[in-house]
């Protein structure tokens, strides 16, 4: 009992900093995804439609993975009127 004990307070995790990397994974393991973040790492901002002309998604396919970039914390989004940069 105390071995098991001892091992437990030995290997504590922050399950947030897991939580983190597990929500960076998952954004850049997709190729449109990846390819929007390094859309927005080189221009500093982009517009969703200049994105969508660029990559040619699905514009429902397009916006929906701009929105798991954005809550993934990966990017910020400002929007300004109908779009989001």
């Amino acid at each position: 009992m105390a071995v098991t004990s001892l091992f437990q307070k030995a290997f504590v995790i922050d399950t947030r900093n897991v939580q983190k990397a597990l929500s960076i994974y998952r954004t850049i393991n997709d190729w449109l995804r990846l390819q929007i973040i390094e859309m927005i790492q080189k221009a500093g901002a982009i517009d969703t439609p200049l994105m969508l002309q660029t990559l040619r998604p699905k514009p429902s396919v397009g916006s929906a993975h701009s929105k798991l970039v954005r809550d993934a914390k990966n990017v910020i989004g400002k929007r300004k009127g109908n779009y989001v940069f």
